[in-house]
């Protein structure tokens, strides 16, 4: 176990006896530990935030707070996390656009996104038809909540990357976009698709005109 995951264990673990004791409940070490595991994958920030806003809520906050309903603060609801989502994904279609390839922070980015006709064709969508695709977005990644995602793209190529696997030549650094942890686990859990090594056909026309730049911002 590493030296920061601990320290940040021992301050959970001293956070839920305390939120015990308000709640007149005794926490064992299999409780802490039972948490912990369920947890650990949100910052201790978020958790000890999360806890706040259950011990104020005039409804529910009278009783201990489970896990669950941690996860459920923590998470949102669907509508804001899937806005949330795609809050990242507009920021990365104008702040990168589609020549670098890209990694999100959330492997259900990458599967929607695939299933979106990729990164390129992504980054073609013009201001007018943005809303409609950001509606796409959001139905899709509201149900892949459902459930878990057993398989996504390690990441999302760009034109570059296209470019480059016809030419031989070695990729460029992908873009991590949100949480970079987070954004290299989820290219370590990732696959590579063979939709990744198939050159599209908008890849393969920049090849005859290389200095073609996209226009993220939707004007034509």
């Amino acid at each position: 176990m590493k030296v920061v995951e601990v320290t940040e264990r021992e301050a959970f673990s001293k956070m839920l006896i305390g939120v015990g004791q308000v709640y007149g409940k005794s926490i064992s070490p299999l409780m802490v530990k039972l948490y912990w595991e369920i947890l650990k994958q949100y910052d201790l920030a978020s958790v000890v935030k999360a806890v706040e806003g259950h011990v104020k809520d005039a409804d529910v906050g009278q009783f201990m707070p489970k896990p669950a309903d941690l996860i459920r603060i923590l998470k949102g609801d669907s509508q804001t996390q899937s806005l949330q989502a795609w809050t990242k994904v507009e920021q990365a279609i104008r702040l990168v656009g589609p020549y670098r390839s890209v990694a999100f922070d959330e492997p259900v980015i990458h599967a929607v996104l695939q299933e979106m006709g990729g990164w390129i064709r992504i980054c073609q969508t013009s201001d007018k038809e943005l809303p409609f695709m950001m509606k796409e977005f959001q139905n899709r990644y509201r149900g892949y909540r459902h459930g878990e995602v057993k398989s996504f793209p390690r990441h999302l190529a760009g034109i570059s990357e296209h470019q480059n696997l016809i030419r031989g030549h070695s990729t460029e650094q992908i873009a991590l976009i949100g949480n970079k942890e987070k954004a290299k686990d989820v290219m370590n859990g990732g696959v590579v698709t063979e939709k990744q090594f198939q050159v599209s056909n908008i890849a393969v026309g920049l090849l005859a005109s290389p200095d073609i730049q996209y226009d993220c911002s939707g004007e034509s």
